[in-house]
């Protein structure tokens, strides 16, 4: 008599346990379909700056790299190039890493930097007049990858450029900037 009593908790409790995680199957099934796009992570480039802009030494941008979305982006990674010319170049051929780590993870509402640097340094003063006088621009164009927490891959297209009289906050503004998905 004690072995079947034993037996039917046993059983019971294995029944309340499959119930158990029948629910929470479904309320995680639910709670994955109630988030929408808008709670998804969402990251962009909210601005650039520019230093070393001097004959001699090599111009470096800094991008500010920030998660608009409710959820984490991970698996953050950024290609980019620095360079002086008249117009951006759609597909730089000297496209560097940027400083973040390939395992980045940047929080809901979090917001990280990275640095690119020219490939070369400027090299004479003729190369900063020209930027000054706006002959020429500085540019800082690339991609940022982002995976979010379901495991879509995405990405953020930025372009920032200046030229001429420089912004005392050595600010540069964009010249073409988009956000696609990509399968």
């Amino acid at each position: 008599m004690q072995l079947n009593a034993e037996l039917v908790v046993a059983v019971a409790a294995l029944v309340i346990a499959v119930a158990s995680a029948a629910v929470s199957f479904f309320q995680l099934s639910t709670m994955r379909q109630d988030l929408t796009l808008s709670h998804r992570a969402w990251v962009t480039i909210t601005e650039a700056k520019y230093f070393d802009v001097e004959a001699g030494k090599v111009p470096r941008v800094q991008i500010m790299i920030r998660n608009h979305g409710s959820t984490p982006a991970v698996g953050v990674a950024v290609a980019g190039a620095v360079y002086m010319r008249a117009k951006p170049d759609d597909e730089a051929a000297d496209l560097t890493k940027g400083q973040l780590p390939k395992t980045l993870i940047i929080g809901p509402s979090e917001t990280v930097t990275s640095v690119l640097d020219m490939d070369a340094s400027i090299p004479n003063q003729s190369y900063v007049d020209a930027l000054l006088d706006g002959r020429v621009s500085l540019f800082a164009t690339g991609v940022l990858y982002y995976f979010d927490v379901f495991g879509a891959k995405h990405s953020t297209v930025f372009c920032f450029q200046v030229s001429g009289a420089p912004p005392v906050d050595n600010a540069m503004h964009g010249c073409q900037q988009g956000r696609n998905s990509l399968n």
